[in-house]
């Protein structure tokens, strides 16, 4: 499957997901940030892509009990996972309002994963 990229780096490249209608969530989600945190973003893809790795937990972690990650900006976070080939596939993203990650946003995360998975199957590439 032909992916929607997001940042190509050295090390790794950073993708949208594909739903099964044909959206990309995540793209959906990070056009509509403003633009001073859409650059925050940009650099933090940049240092992944680049580099393989980012170190910086106000930047980028794993969600807790999950196989994901979130990218971090103030209250926003764009969730995503690492698959084949050195990509990381970008999922979805939300607006924090708690302490913790609405659940729902993990599900949502899950349910987007599994589509892009479906349509990669589909297209004779896999993620895992």
């Amino acid at each position: 499957m032909r992916r929607l990229v997001a940042y190509a780096g050295a090390s790794r490249q950073i993708v949208y997901a594909r739903a099964l209608d044909g959206s990309y969530p995540a793209k959906e989600f990070f056009d509509g940030l403003p633009q001073k945190i859409k650059n925050r973003f940009g650099v933090s893809f940049k240092k992944l892509g680049d580099t393989g790795t980012l170190h910086n937990k106000e930047q980028f972690k794993v969600v807790e009990g999950s196989k994901f990650f979130e990218f971090k900006c103030h209250r926003y976070r764009m969730i995503c996972r690492f698959i084949n080939g050195g990509l990381i596939l970008l999922l979805t993203g939300c607006e924090k309002k708690k302490n913790k990650l609405d659940p729902e946003v993990i599900k949502r995360a899950e349910r987007v994963y599994e589509e892009d998975t479906i349509a990669s199957e589909t297209d004779g590439s896999h993620n895992e």
